[in-house]
């Protein structure tokens, strides 16, 4: 088929179009993948960091818990064995 030159001009500047068009979209991609990359690495940064703040937390809890129940305990025997002391005081 032939054409003339002012088609086949018009022709060359959309296809160099398409081409300019094409290299914009590679860009932008390759840029927000990138973004994306970022945000992602970003993202699961700050969650694991919120995790194990909240995992310190509790245990934390756990340990004082567990120094309250053992100074209770400790109470509790101390309270039990005066209260023996006392009912041998009593009955002697």
């Amino acid at each position: 088929m032939v054409v003339s030159a002012e088609t086949e001009e018009h022709i060359q500047r959309i296809l160099v179009a398409i081409d300019n068009y094409t290299r914009q979209v590679s860009e932008m991609l390759d840029a927000g993948r990138a973004l994306f990359k970022d945000l992602a690495a970003d993202f699961e940064e700050r969650l694991c960091t919120i995790h194990k703040e909240r995992v310190e937390r509790w245990e934390e809890e756990i340990r004082e818990l567990r120094a309250r129940d053992a100074a209770n305990e400790q109470t509790r025997a101390l309270l039990h064995n005066a209260q023996l002391h006392l009912l041998h005081t009593v009955r002697d």
